[in-house]
């Protein structure tokens, strides 16, 4: 288990909240930021984002871009997190959009969806293997197909996300384990 919600904490609040990674280029914040302005313009109903994990130069110019499309009333920047700020932040979040152009394997996402929270991922393949059907899916790197994503994820139910949730439980260091060795005893 990677993160809970605690409500009542600093980073959580009582109104929903999207969160969104911004630490490496591969998670295209600026898109991100450029959905949450479609969003507000489509009139949406959009709950506020927050964007975590950013180094100083990163936040300076997602800061500058959420000023340029007006967003500051619905995007901040929160920058890095640690231990339990970064575990309530997650945990209370109600949705959580992860674009990445590349991902190994996706734990994020699998935490999501451990916790229920509705998911938004990038066509990319790792994510969807992992995600096994269980996110909102983007037609395609553009800030258009990330609204629209946006919108679509956040009528998941409560049955869908228990099926998610489900998913992401059968990801254990125990099968991992069990698979290594597995794998090992066949190549002998």
């Amino acid at each position: 288990t990677l993160f809970r919600s605690h409500p009542g904490s600093p980073t959580t609040s009582a109104e929903p909240y999207a969160v969104a990674f911004g630490q490496y280029g591969n998670k295209n914040v600026d898109l991100v930021i450029d959905a949450w302005g479609l969003l507000r313009d489509r009139g949406a109903a959009v709950m506020p984002l927050k964007l975590i994990g950013m180094p100083e130069s990163a936040r300076a110019t997602a800061e500058a871009q959420i000023a340029r499309l007006g967003l500051r009333d619905l995007v901040s920047s929160v920058g890095w997190l640690f231990g339990d700020d970064l575990k309530q932040c997650f945990g209370g979040a109600g949705l959580f959009v992860f674009p990445s152009e590349f991902e190994g394997f996706g734990i994020p996402a699998v935490e999501a969806m451990r916790l229920r929270v509705p998911l938004v991922i990038s066509p990319e393949a790792a994510l969807r293997e992992v995600t096994g059907g269980h996110a909102t899916v983007m037609s395609d790197f553009s800030a258009a197909a990330l609204a629209d994503a946006v919108q679509k994820a956040v009528t998941m139910t409560p049955a869908q996300l228990e099926a998610a949730r489900e998913r992401a439980m059968e990801f254990t260091w125990r099968r991992m384990a069990q698979s290594l060795h597995d794998l090992i005893a066949e190549a002998r």
